[in-house]
């Protein structure tokens, strides 16, 4: 007679059925072939997840969606006792998302704020669970301590206007007024081909349309990826532009605002640390916005956060955030906009 569900929730829950059993049985409804379907394997799975027998390999396994099932094993201490780099087993990207998760059990955080990636480290410890809600103060000291992302990117950052005046002056970078370069881009006496004008045409119209949707997701031109046309392309649209420099395109007060996405998702330079967070929240709109807020890592979807182009939608996803610093700056735009003030008040 075939197994039923509560067969083998009752098999999974009990604490007589070995380490050696719980695997074998995981290993069965995880096939496609188990004919209860996918619902009943994860609720079975959740069960497992609680029995005192479970192995260090099962329990790698259920970090992530299963963490709160793990932390009511009542031998997790003891598993974690006897196997104190089990934590280490388990994929970053799995733990990351176990970070974002404001279910996240406490115990199981407490270990991932000694974890040696420290990504991880940070991500836990900002877990709202442990950190608490934050104040404007804790705010603005997590922000001073990200890593900068090289501080020759962040003083251009600065030049062009879009570094914040109190983070300017933590950082020691002198104040200047904005300096947008304007100029600086040759002009190439070849216009543009005729299928490059239409696909350019094309991809901005779609964009205009949809500006959710990624707008550069189409064919690329033969010969030649659309990043590369498209930062020849400057204002208005016929003109064609030599240059390989991404990053002044993109910051130029002419570049239009729907290019911008592209470009910054291109430039490696503006990614990192604190550069990547402030140029998130000066540049991006629509769909890389959007990306950014379904992040795991927590910079990013602070970068998103602190951007004022953020749809209602991702707002709200971000006012529940897991990490302490993102919901409190999406709980209150007034905090947003004194976090992001670029004025000079108090600059070196």
């Amino acid at each position: 007679m075939a197994m039923t569900e509560a067969d083998y929730l009752a098999k999974a829950s009990d604490p007589t059925t070995s380490g050696a059993e719980l695997e074998a049985l995981w290993i069965e409804i995880g096939s496609f072939t188990f004919p209860l379907g996918g619902s009943a394997a994860t609720r079975i799975q959740h069960t497992i997840a609680k029995n005192p027998n479970l192995t260090p390999h099962l329990a790698k396994q259920c970090f992530g969606q299963l963490s709160s099932s793990l932390a009511d094993n009542p031998a997790l201490s003891l598993l974690f006792l006897e196997n104190p780099t089990l934590a280490e087993q388990a994929a970053e990207l799995t733990l990351l998302r176990m970070t974002r998760r404001t279910d996240s059990p406490a115990t199981i955080l407490e270990i991932l704020t000694r974890h040696s990636i420290p990504q991880v480290r940070e991500a836990a410890r900002l877990h709202v669970t442990l950190f608490g809600e934050a104040t404007e103060e804790q705010v603005r000291q997590e922000l001073q301590s990200i890593p900068v992302g090289g501080k020759a990117n962040l003083t251009e950052l600065h030049s062009w206007g879009l570094v914040p005046g109190w983070l300017a002056t933590h950082h020691k970078i002198k104040t200047m007024p904005p300096q947008l370069p304007k100029n600086n881009l040759v002009l190439d006496p070849n216009p543009l081909t005729a299928s490059e004008s239409k696909w350019i045409q094309e991809l901005l119209q779609l964009y205009m349309a949809e500006p959710t949707r990624p707008p550069f997701g189409t064919a690329r031109e033969s010969g030649q990826g659309w990043a590369m046309t498209l930062c020849k392309v400057a204002v208005p649209l016929d003109v064609l532009v030599l240059t390989g420099d991404w990053d002044i395109l993109l910051l130029r007060s002419d570049t239009p605002e729907n290019l911008k996405p592209g470009l910054i998702a291109e430039s490696s330079r503006w990614k990192n640390g604190l550069v990547g967070t402030l140029a998130r929240a000066a540049c991006l709109s629509g769909w890389y916005l959007h990306e950014e807020a379904l992040s795991t890592r927590w910079i990013r979807r602070l970068g998103a956060a602190l951007n004022p182009r953020l749809t209602e939608k991702d707002q709200k996803r971000l006012m529940d955030d897991a990490n302490a610093i993102v919901r409190a700056v999406a709980r209150d735009s007034k905090l947003r906009d004194r976090i992001m003030d670029y004025g000079c008040d108090g600059a070196v």
